[in-house]
């Protein structure tokens, strides 16, 4: 794995480097077919610090899913590493969680909210009552009554199904939680309001966040960081800083100049290797 960087002391002392909570290096991930092979995805590295959110952009078909189903385990590397908290992942790790944009196929329609939400904890042999207990605490967090509880998922709206897949995730208190188009299939309005109840959640129990978006206005107003990726096969085309003040609020945030000025540099950076595709 590539070493991060050094931080100074202010006496101009070197400290050890921390260790990244999430460290991507030089993953490639490739499909055969007839001729040969078809490159998804080609030497992407980048890191993620405890507490970060960051955000992934790239064209359309870039293979930013690809990219995060071989960060969480899903799907083998071509080449490359991920690390866990200095640990190889070699599949699904503990301390991962996983977002997916299809709601209505990650969760199952046979089990009750409370099944759904309370499936993580099931394995650590807990409790039935604490189990119901925590269950009815996560929903109260993302936003849901908890008397929703006995209901089952085609029963609710889209973006209470996936304010539920979001309670689930989060359940087991995971390190790193791993979102992928989380919100692209609500409307816009119930968008602005998963995207606050998000900024909620990450800020009250520090999480550290890895989000993929096709929406650039999105990555701007959740990230600490946007990594740009090129179209596939992918590799990073930079990394840029979002300082913009936090707490961040849909009117206030987006009317500061700086957020301008961010969204259309990465909008820039994206159409830029559109066109030279």
């Amino acid at each position: 794995m590539k070493p991060d960087s050094t931080p100074q002391s202010r006496a101009g002392e070197t400290k050890p480097a921390k260790t990244p909570m999430l460290a991507v290096d030089g993953l490639a991930k490739s499909y055969p077919n007839k001729k040969g092979a078809v490159r998804a995805i080609e030497q992407v590295s980048f890191t993620l610090h405890e507490g970060e959110f960051v955000s992934i952009v790239g064209p359309s078909g870039c293979g930013k899913t690809t990219l995060l189903s071989c960060i969480a385990g899903l799907l083998p590397p071509t080449a490359g590493e991920v690390e866990l908290g200095g640990s190889p992942v070699t599949g699904p790790p503990e301390g991962l969680s996983v977002v997916f944009q299809d709601y209505s196929r990650s969760l199952f329609p046979w089990l009750s909210v409370e099944s759904n939400v309370g499936l993580p904890l099931k394995s650590e042999r807990r409790p039935k009552a604490e189990i119901k207990r925590d269950v009815a605490t996560m929903l109260k967090q993302v936003g849901l009554d908890p008397s929703v509880a006995s209901r089952y998922p085609w029963q609710l709206s889209g973006g209470m199904q996936q304010r539920v897949a979001i309670a689930r995730a989060l359940i087991s208190h995971p390190k790193v939680l791993l979102m992928d188009e989380p919100f692209a299939s609500v409307d816009a309005q119930t968008r602005t309001g998963l995207e606050d109840l998000l900024l909620r959640v990450w800020e009250e129990y520090n999480k550290t966040i890895l989000f993929v978006t096709h929406d650039i206005d999105e990555a701007v107003y959740l990230s600490d960081r946007i990594v740009v990726l090129s179209s596939s096969p992918s590799s990073v085309v930079t990394e840029l800083e979002v300082p913009l003040p936090r707490p961040r609020d849909q009117f206030k945030t987006k009317e500061n100049p700086d957020y301008s000025k961010i969204r259309a540099e990465v909008f820039r950076l994206v159409m830029k290797d559109m066109q030279a595709a």
